[in-house]
């Protein structure tokens, strides 16, 4: 499979002139995302009832909400495709703001980055495509397990323990895996350690500086109506291309509307 040289990131207008006006990208929490069945295969196979299942999933729930935070993104084939506009982008009224990627090469290992500051490398982890396999593939952390099973007088040293591994102690994995029915929004993530310094906390939310990304395209959708004097003062200050999206006559699909 071909690296992406790009990944978009679809968003209502007003997050956008948000995201601009701040020049923050605001991350992911584990509270925000919309399938429920995030860290499944993490999830401890002994759960005897339903009850316990819930209280065992909270627990697992606020330990990553705490602490971890997501920047998600999309191939550039989903930009054609009206279920992202519709779903996260106002009805095709906002925005898919697309991020350059670059792939580099670390002990023997490929991987892709957001393109940026070099400076600011190591302050991002690398973006993942989200796996989606047909049926649960269990992901063991030994922490969680203990953690979930274990009085709340103990759960401090445990998530210690837990956070000391990292991302790789099977986070990462574990926060790019998703059901199979998830699989048409070929939805990639960079899964982030809020302790980082790199990651501004405001109001219960935390950014990072958009001034470290380079945000090569601001795609419109069909039924964006912005002013092009605000469009163009993004272009002017991001050297973003600007497209617009517009519905093709005779295929379920968009298409870039060259009289734009």
């Amino acid at each position: 499979m071909k690296n992406p040289q790009i990944l978009y990131r679809f968003i209502p207008w007003e997050s956008a002139l948000k995201t601009f006006d701040s020049e923050n990208l605001k991350l992911g929490r584990i509270d925000s995302l919309n399938d429920p069945f995030e860290l499944l295969p993490a999830f401890p196979e002994s759960s005897s009832n339903l009850l316990a299942w819930h209280a065992q999933h909270d627990i697992m729930r606020s330990v990553f909400q705490e602490h971890y935070g997501l920047l998600c993104f999309a191939e550039k084939e989903l930009i054609f495709q009206p279920e992202m506009w519709s779903r996260y982008a106002d009805h095709h009224r906002g925005v898919a703001l697309g991020f350059e990627i670059v792939e580099e090469e670390k002990n023997d290992k490929k991987n892709c980055y957001l393109n940026h500051a070099e400076n600011f490398r190591e302050s991002l982890p690398p973006v993942h495509l989200v796996r989606c396999p047909k049926e649960n593939e269990r992901i063991e952390i030994p922490e969680i397990e203990e953690l979930v099973n274990s009085p709340t007088d103990s759960h401090g040293e445990l998530i210690q323990r837990f956070l000391k591994k990292g991302r790789n102690g099977g986070v990462e994995d574990l926060l790019t895996r998703k059901g199979y029915g998830w699989r048409h929004e070929k939805e990639w993530r960079c899964v982030c350690q809020l302790d980082c310094d790199s990651f501004i906390y405001r109001n219960g939310s935390y950014f990072f500086s958009l001034n470290n990304l380079r945000i090569s395209e601001l795609v419109l959708g069909w039924k964006n109506t912005s002013d092009r004097t605000e469009i163009e003062k993004i272009n002017h200050k991001w050297g973003a291309v600007v497209k617009k999206m517009k519905p093709t006559a005779k295929r379920y699909k968009l298409e870039v509307d060259h009289q734009f």
